[in-house]
């Protein structure tokens, strides 16, 4: 293979590489109107929304939010995808956290 054809096609290569990682991070942000549906389906049968805006919060940052949304869905088996992770994370955040991110 020529030099410049294995140029064209490592860098189409990348450029691809880079455009499937910048739509992951799009599609981690989460949408808050499918959070509020997965928190009553999934996040209510073992706590209400006073867990969330006690005065004492527990979690202290998003990123501390987003662990603690991980945690909670291993160890009940909720069986929620990264991204129904995601969603419920900008939720919580927009309507009790208020974290920046």
């Amino acid at each position: 293979m020529k030099p410049t054809l294995f140029a064209v096609l490592l860098s189409s290569l990348l450029f691809a590489g880079q455009a499937m990682a910048d739509n992951k991070t799009s599609d981690a942000k989460g949408d808050p109107k499918i959070g509020k549906m997965l928190v009553s389906q999934k996040c209510s049968r073992c706590h209400d929304d006073s867990v969330y805006s006690r005065p004492d919060h527990k979690i202290k940052s998003y990123d501390a939010l987003v662990a603690r949304i991980r945690a909670c869905n291993a160890n009940t088996n909720a069986g929620l995808f990264p991204d129904d992770e995601a969603h419920i994370a900008a939720y919580l955040n927009l309507n009790y956290y208020h974290f920046k991110k």
